[in-house]
């Protein structure tokens, strides 16, 4: 197997040990380091350093933006951990009425029986006073 690259025109044979590496590395570099486009001119020295400016321009942007996002982030953190005790705090407010109610509604069932049992005894007690206001009547109609 031949490795070569137009950039260097270098053929390496494959070979046993270090002169195979070192010859697979060169390919590898060769492949990897940037050639200039086709009709594309190198660069002066002052191209170089305006656009080597322009990276670093750049470069600083993009760190301070790295820097806001970590901002932002860190304060949305804090934010949803306040929701979080929030959204805590009524979870146990809603199971504290929920609490409430559940004895509340024990409360009521009881006086439902309670009332239940007084209209019985008050119904009872109307049909023993209408027997006695009757039989009153009778005896004051037919005294003895």
């Amino acid at each position: 197997m031949n490795i070569s690259h137009p950039a260097t025109a270098m053929k390496c044979a494959p070979a046993k040990g270090a002169v195979s590496a070192l010859c697979r590395l060169m390919a590898c570099l060769a492949l990897i380091l940037p050639l200039p486009a086709i009709g594309q001119e190198a660069m002066t020295p002052e191209e170089a350093r305006q656009q080597l400016d322009e990276k670093r321009g750049e470069l600083a942007a993009a760190r301070e933006r790295e820097l806001e996002l970590a901002r932002e982030l860190e304060s949305l953190a804090r934010e949803e951990s306040e929701l979080k005790g929030k959204l805590i705090g009524a979870a146990q407010r809603v199971q504290a009425s929920e609490a409430r109610l559940s004895a509340i509604e024990i409360r009521l069932n009881g006086l439902e029986t309670d009332r239940a049992a007084l209209r019985s005894s008050i119904d009872d007690r109307r049909e023993s006073l209408a027997k006695l206001l009757a039989s009153m009547q009778r005896i004051g109609h037919e005294p003895p």
